[in-house]
């Protein structure tokens, strides 16, 4: 896993305001933001939060300790680079409502909503005695990028075609189906959030799935799909994860979830400088 850093980079990382590394220690009296002075063992720190006095502290053994630190102990949160990943959200129609039942419709009559990636199915289920559609089903969802129709309020409205009769329109909402990897990126964690900004009507729940060996997006695990979406995202980020540093060697640190990986730092703000896992 290799040396403690002291043995080789005490001065490269230590020695100037623009490398210490901020930290989290407790003082005896309670936790405080500081920095590393010097690194005294693999677990082990001299840290100052003025640069006058000194405590030396104990990175907490576990996530808990971590996260509620008492007195003799510190923290280094190690932040996930993640960067450079391209996401498109796929949609699929969650709900229909007749608008417009036109005329000259008969049950059983099957209507289609021209999507851009696979076409949605409607089935209608029942007329008046003109053929206006009085009632309608999903008969196959479709798949899309952009939403199509027009944005009505809450709903997206567009005239279908198909079927033995004229004048109909249909008032759909849609729901996050998938999510397509189009760029991995790199240095991502399976189980980080994604998050859609601009997507109205519903939000889903989705996550990264899978990553490779240099942390690039293998697979998007989205979970029940949100219905009532009427606009689509403008873009799709992921939130990072917080590591907390159990042992922090020259190349490696091993972190209190017992994941090991590469790290780096952030650049320096106010002369501290955040750990920035890497791969």
């Amino acid at each position: 896993m290799g040396k403690p850093i002291n043995d080789d980079r005490n001065n490269r990382i230590f020695g100037n305001a623009s490398g210490r590394i901020e930290c989290s220690f407790h003082n005896g009296s309670t936790a405080v933001s500081g920095y590393i002075v010097k690194q005294l063992g693999t677990s082990k720190f001299r840290v100052s939060a003025d640069g006058t006095t000194f405590y030396n502290c104990k990175l907490a053994g576990n996530t808990s300790l971590a996260q509620s630190l008492t007195a003799g102990y510190m923290t280094i949160q190690a932040y996930a680079t993640g960067g450079s990943a391209s996401l498109s959200a796929r949609y699929s129609v969650a709900t229909v409502a007749v608008f417009a039942g036109g005329s000259g419709y008969s049950a059983g009559n099957v209507l289609t909503a021209d999507l851009d990636g696979t076409d949605a199915t409607f089935t209608v289920s029942t007329v008046d005695g003109g053929g206006a559609i009085t009632g309608i089903t999903i008969t196959t969802a479709g798949l899309c990028t952009a939403l199509p129709g027009t944005l009505q309020s809450t709903v997206r409205r567009l005239s279908p075609t198909g079927g033995a009769g004229t004048g109909a329109s249909l008032d759909l909402t849609f729901r996050v189906q998938s999510v397509v990897v189009v760029s991995g990126g790199s240095g991502y964690t399976a189980g980080q959030a994604l998050t859609f900004t601009g997507l109205v009507g519903g939000s889903p729940a989705a996550t990264i799935g899978t990553v490779d060996a240099n942390g690039a997006i293998l697979t998007v695990t989205v979970g029940t799909p949100s219905t009532g979406i009427h606009t689509a995202a403008t873009s799709i980020s992921l939130g990072t994860t917080t590591k907390y540093v159990k042992q922090i060697y020259s190349t490696r640190i091993l972190c209190t979830d017992g994941t090991r990986t590469p790290w780096g730092l952030v650049p320096a703000v106010n002369g501290k400088a955040k750990l920035d896992t890497i791969t």
